[in-house]
């Protein structure tokens, strides 16, 4: 069995920029055990082409389902996953890892749902095409190859919404999308209050919340605070005030919690991710 894949560790402050930021980027021809059999959470994003084969997928969202040839799955960070073969047939995958604040809005959108992760294309040929053509592009970049690979994955994400997005956001029924409006508007705050609003739009609250993680596949407050986490990301991958300013302007009041927060969530500390990810300065 089979498998390539490239990594990205150059300057990747271009693709901040795009949105979109690349990490790996690969294909497997496998068979069970292999796949991601065991329960796994990532900090990032993940779209997974089942070029060959089928994949079985299972997530805190989304109850075990089939994943046929020609078929996209998506991961989402901070959920639970596990997919593979079922059986002992060999089946090919394309994986691609990313985060960027361009997926973020997609899935605030619904064009991205936790809760629909596989996702059968009307035109499995065209995107196969799309993601040979992009793995050809890999090869033969020189120090470009994460901006390649940013423009290739935003090409299947664009790609992905044109077949599928129409189906993947009418799911959701019009309370839901109203408040995650409003959590988008109100993603500055410290919290968000769904009790307070629900009575102030007469919406009786455990029936939203029910439908809400159903529809997104996340509990509000679970939801909101990744809305969050895509922002406070952005502003220290991209700005220059300090951390403790960053907090401050995110209703954060103590920087010791601020920072245990953001560590539950991507496991390294808000300092460390903002050294990490801003570009270095000219006098570096």
């Amino acid at each position: 069995m089979g498998s390539e894949r490239f990594g990205f560790q150059e300057d990747l402050g271009l693709c901040d920029r795009m949105g979109l930021r690349p990490f790996s980027i690969g294909w497997q021809e496998s068979a069970f055990p292999l796949g991601v059999p065991q329960r796994r959470i990532l900090p990032l994003y993940e779209l997974v082409f089942v070029e060959r084969g089928r994949h079985y997928h299972q997530s805190a969202a989304s109850p075990l389902g089939d994943a046929r040839s020609g078929t996209v799955i998506l991961n989402f960070p901070g959920i639970w996953h596990r997919y593979g073969p079922p059986d002992a047939t060999p089946a090919k995958s394309w994986w691609f890892l990313f985060d960027g604040a361009l997926a973020g809005r997609w899935r605030e959108q619904g064009l991205l749902n936790p809760a629909r992760p596989i996702l059968p294309l009307p035109d499995p040929g065209r995107y196969a095409r799309q993601v040979a053509e992009l793995w050809r592009q890999l090869a033969v970049s020189g120090p470009d190859r994460s901006l390649t690979a940013a423009r290739g994955i935003v090409d299947l994400l664009h790609e992905l919404v044109l077949q599928t997005g129409r189906q993947n956001r009418d799911g959701r029924d019009e309370a839901v999308r109203r408040v995650l409006q409003a959590m988008a508007e109100g993603c500055g705050a410290f919290d968000f209050d769904l009790p307070i609003w629900c009575a102030r739009e007469g919406i009786e609250y455990e029936d939203l919340r029910k439908r809400f993680k159903e529809q997104t596949g996340l509990p509000p407050g679970a939801y909101f605070s990744q809305l969050k986490l895509a922002r406070v990301k952005e502003q220290l991958a991209h700005g220059r005030e300090s951390v403790l300013a960053i907090a401050r302007g995110e209703g954060f009041e103590d920087p010791y919690y601020f920072s245990r927060w953001f560590k539950r969530w991507e496991r390294i500390s808000p300092s460390a991710y903002a050294k990490l990810m801003r570009d270095p300065s000219p006098a570096d």
